[in-house]
């Protein structure tokens, strides 16, 4: 019966022992979740000034921001840009840029005309680490002066980015 007593007490001592060794404590996690990246408009697509005579034809601004005109259309002085879209962010190294497919309407700012830009082209370039600027290409086809009277004609365009 004694040799009960020393084991019970042998093992009392032990397992008092282990319990005074034994420390619990909690810690902290922590995330964030950020946009894949941001895209902002920093130029405006703006093929410029210029005059339609007889029968139209088109003006051109390329991805460099190069302007050409075809058919009857006559470039004038001034600002002519393609426009441009900065990246920032992305931890993605290759994207794809969806440029519209059919032709999109730039309406007359006080008549119900409407002229058409499509044959939309781009180029895409690395800034600096994490920008990348994509500049956006477009052809603008007129009719005759009669059919796009002079005046500002504006409208929307949308392009979608893929990111790999």
């Amino acid at each position: 019966m004694k040799r009960i007593g020393l084991i019970l007490a042998i093992l009392s001592l032990v397992s008092l022992l282990a319990a005074s060794g034994q420390v619990s404590v909690t810690g902290t996690a922590m995330t964030e979740i950020v946009p894949l990246a941001t895209v902002k408009e920093e130029v405006q697509l703006n093929l410029g000034t210029f005059s339609a005579v007889n029968e139209g034809g088109s003006v051109t601004v390329v991805p460099d921001g190069t302007r050409v005109s075809n058919g009857s259309v006559i470039l004038q002085s001034g600002l002519a840009s393609p426009g441009v879209f900065v990246i920032s962010g992305s931890g993605s190294p290759t994207l794809n840029v969806m440029l519209p497919g059919d032709p999109v309407p730039l309406y007359h700012n006080s008549t119900a005309n409407k002229i058409y830009l499509e044959n939309w082209t781009k180029s895409i370039s690395q800034k600096e680490f994490g920008t990348i600027r994509i500049n956006i290409g477009a052809t603008l086809r007129l009719k005759s002066a009669e059919a796009n009277p002079p005046g500002i004609y504006t409208g929307k365009y949308q392009i979608n980015i893929l990111f790999d």
